[in-house]
């Protein structure tokens, strides 16, 4: 996948984060699906697939329990500060690979 892709992955995220109604833990779900959907060979500079397989990594690190699946789990238990501080990640990554404001 190009980073092109990528970048449009990310935009829907933030788009999502700053659209979407509820808590910034549920925005957070919803910016997460389509990250969490993106292979792993994403033909990004390694500095970028770092910063990508933090968010994701940050995003699915609880399990899931019952219906819920492992962003849900995770989202629900991360304070407003942590929630913030990926939100903010997945801004800056974006941001990098557009080459900056």
């Amino acid at each position: 996948m190009s980073s092109r892709n990528v970048r449009e992955k990310l935009w829907l995220a933030i788009r999502a984060l700053t659209t979407s109604g509820g808590t910034l833990q549920e925005r957070l779900v919803s910016a997460a699906t389509g990250l969490c959907s993106l292979p792993s060979n994403n033909e990004l500079p390694k500095q970028y697939e770092e910063a990508l397989s933090s968010i994701i990594r940050n995003l699915t690190k609880n399990h899931a329990v019952g219906n819920e699946g492992r962003i849900e789990a995770t989202t629900r238990k991360i304070s407003d500060q942590d929630a913030s501080r990926i939100a903010n990640e997945i801004l800056d990554l974006y941001t990098s690979l557009r080459g900056g404001i």
